[in-house]
């Protein structure tokens, strides 16, 4: 009788124990750093980086929404894993555009100034960002 009890104690905290690994995992694979890291396609993400945060939905596609500051200076290693299309919004839009958070809570938003879209069948990325290239909302979707 006592093989059977400890049998179980074993299969019991073994199962425990992969649960919690897969907890682990997941979370990991789920950290705002590495969802902005596989979005933006980078090796890793510049050292500046700062104030990130991140929302999601599932309305038909997946969407990230993030929200980050980064050094001006290294704003460029942003756009090294994808090719970009730049726009100034301001010429687009004959005046001032903000940009908004979209699934970030609180809301964030100010005056952008550039804006950067890739797009590829079923993802898309955009990337706003103010006049110095500092404070920088990202949206990345996938189906």
């Amino acid at each position: 009788m006592r093989g059977k009890r400890r049998k179980k104690l074993v299969a019991s905290l073994v199962l425990a124990g992969l649960i919690g690994i897969g907890v682990g995992v997941l979370r990991y694979l789920e950290a705002p750093r590495n969802v902005l890291q596989h979005a933006l396609n980078l090796q890793k993400l510049p050292p500046s980086l700062d104030n990130l945060k991140m929302g999601s939905d599932v309305w038909g596609d997946e969407v990230r929404g993030f929200y980050f500051d980064v050094a001006a200076e290294e704003f460029p290693l942003l756009l090294t894993g994808r090719s970009y299309e730049e726009e100034d919004v301001n010429t687009t839009f004959r005046g001032t555009f903000v940009a908004r958070t979209i699934h970030v809570s609180p809301p964030v938003s100010f005056p952008a100034r550039w804006r950067y879209r890739w797009q590829t069948e079923g993802a898309t990325l955009e990337i706003l960002t103010d006049e110095k290239r500092h404070r920088v909302i990202a949206r990345f979707s996938a189906n």
